[in-house]
């Protein structure tokens, strides 16, 4: 077995460390999504009848920048959204708009530590839009998971 050289060396420690940051942001995923899971509990359990989707969207934002997340959503189906965060001391807000920029009905919000969901019959099939924004009290970035379910 060849000894390792300086370069293969440094090259070892860059991996390690690049493979490390990787692992940690998708921590801070798993938080994230956990805490919007959080807020699915009562609508998925037996007495809420939702489906719970396996997919969801996630990212980093800075401080009060705002996110939509654009999805098409069936007239005759009830849908839930929910957005959670890793990051302490937040405000939350999420609104659901249709494509043309008006604010689509919204039947209940509801709010927890660390997420915000809400809920939408759509009045015609279409192109929505689930906006959301997440300030941070040490306007810190935040790491951010949106779960949605529907029935």
């Amino acid at each position: 077995m060849k000894p390792l050289t300086r370069f293969t060396a440094v090259a070892a420690v860059i991996a390690a460390l690049l493979g490390s940051t990787t692992w940690m942001l998708q921590a801070f995923v798993v938080d994230a999504l956990s805490f919007a899971l959080e807020g699915a509990e009562k609508p998925v359990s037996k007495e809420g009848g939702y489906t719970l989707r396996k997919d969801f969207w996630q990212g980093v934002s800075n401080s009060g920048e705002g996110h939509a997340i654009k999805h098409h959503l069936i007239k005759g189906n009830s849908y839930w959204f929910w957005v959670g965060t890793d990051s302490e001391d937040v405000t939350m807000a999420i609104a659901i708009y249709d494509k043309r920029g008006k604010k689509a009905y919204q039947s209940k919000v509801k709010k927890g530590k660390n997420w915000i969901g809400a809920r939408i019959q759509p009045p015609k099939t279409g192109t929505y839009y689930i906006a959301f924004k997440i300030t941070t009290k040490d306007k810190s970035e935040a790491h951010w998971a949106v779960a949605y379910a529907f029935k």
